[in-house]
């Protein structure tokens, strides 16, 4: 019998606390542009990630204890060509600042994509 178990070795360089918050929000409104007769919607969220870890890490910096921030932000416009078509279209951000600078990055992300509902 083979069973999953923790790792044998504590390590505090890898062991930290996060918190999270976040929030977002979604609006449908009339068709703008084609007339369809479908409503379409928009949605942006936001989060917030701060992580804060026990001991620095000797082999990154051993006089530097790791913690992070990480903002997400995301926007989609889904759009109904018909009533069983819609395209959809997303885009989004992720910023990470940390107290090392190599752990630190900045990432955009788009997206487009169509569902058929059968």
């Amino acid at each position: 019998v083979q069973t999953c178990a923790l790792p044998i070795f504590y390590t505090a360089t890898q062991s930290y606390g996060l918190w999270i918050g976040g929030g977002g929000i979604s609006i449908r409104f009339e068709d703008p542009v084609l007339s369809s007769g479908q409503a379409w919607r928009a949605s942006v969220a936001l989060a917030e990630q701060w992580w804060c870890y026990d001991r620095p890490n000797p082999v990154v910096d051993p006089n530097t204890s790791q913690s992070q921030v990480d903002t997400l932000v995301s926007m989609s416009l889904s759009i109904p060509l018909d009533e069983r078509t819609t395209l959809q279209l997303s885009a989004g951000r992720f910023v990470r600042s940390s107290a090392l600078p190599n752990y630190a990055f900045e990432n955009n992300t788009a997206m487009f994509g169509v569902s058929w509902r059968f």
